[in-house]
């Protein structure tokens, strides 16, 4: 049977997943894990590709990545095979190192791009490996919250979804990851259609007017309530924090701090 095409991304960005072959262990040693930051590395440098964020897990990895000068595909094959001749040389073994095709998926807006960072960020969490995101050191999670600078992830992008103001932008975006949810899913296979503004303005008309509030009147109801309102918003409306800031008048900090 034929293999399916990949989704192309409008936004150049993707999620990408790849596993050891029949689940061996790609990382053993620290060396092993500096080794495949050294080929990204590298391969970001070749390929003048954005890195918004990265995790080594033992058996996997997961990568957050603007495609650069070259495709996806021959990027991440680049990396496989510069990664593969290091494993094999070093445990004395030949053969796939890789188990088939990466998975990818399309980032299609903002929103998605927030929460495949934090799900990124979270995996060791999630496998019990730590108890918060920080304290693993093999992820770009620290480059953020703790300005540990790696030369390797493009923090910016992420920060500015948050705010304009460093200080407010990490923060606000420690508290999102420490949001997640025991069952957030794993991104790949689920895809996030995007979303109009004029679509974005009906819905959260619709959601305004269950609350018996007009849009202007967002602003000057009691903090409570337009807290309460705020998170009903970000769950139901399928909104990025932006469009519903640009909508509703207020700052991106206000709609991801609710």
């Amino acid at each position: 049977m034929p293999r399916k095409p990949r989704l192309r991304s409008p936004s150049g960005i993707y999620h990408i997943m790849v596993r050891g072959i029949g689940k061996m262990d790609l990382f053993h040693a620290p060396i092993d894990y500096e080794k495949y930051l050294a080929s990204l590395y590298r391969v970001r440098k070749q390929v003048s590709l954005q890195l918004y964020a990265y995790c080594l897990m033992k058996n996997h990895v997961h990568l957050l990545i603007e495609e650069g000068k070259e495709s996806i595909s021959l990027t991440m094959k680049r990396l496989g095979v510069s990664y593969s001749l290091y494993y094999n040389k070093r445990h004395e073994r030949v053969g796939h190192v890789f188990q088939g095709r990466y998975r990818s998926e399309a980032i299609k807006n903002e929103q998605q791009f927030m929460k495949c960072c934090r799900y990124i960020h979270n995996n060791p969490v999630k496998a019990g490996m730590v108890a918060f995101a920080e304290n693993y050191p093999w992820t770009s999670y620290r480059a953020y919250v703790k300005r540990f600078p790696d030369g390797l992830t493009d923090t910016q992008p992420l920060l500015q979804m948050y705010s304009s103001d460093d200080e407010d932008s990490r923060r606000e975006l420690k508290s999102f990851t420490e949001q997640v949810q025991a069952d957030e899913q794993m991104f790949i296979g689920f895809t996030v259609p995007p979303i109009s503004r004029q679509e974005l303005l009906v819905r959260v008309k619709r959601i305004l007017e269950e609350e018996g509030i007009s849009i202007n009147g967002i602003r000057t109801i009691p903090r409570e309530q337009r807290q309460r309102i705020l998170r009903k918003l970000k769950k139901e409306s399928g909104g990025s924090f932006r469009g519903l800031a640009e909508i509703l008048g207020v700052s991106r900090s206000s709609i991801s701090r609710a």
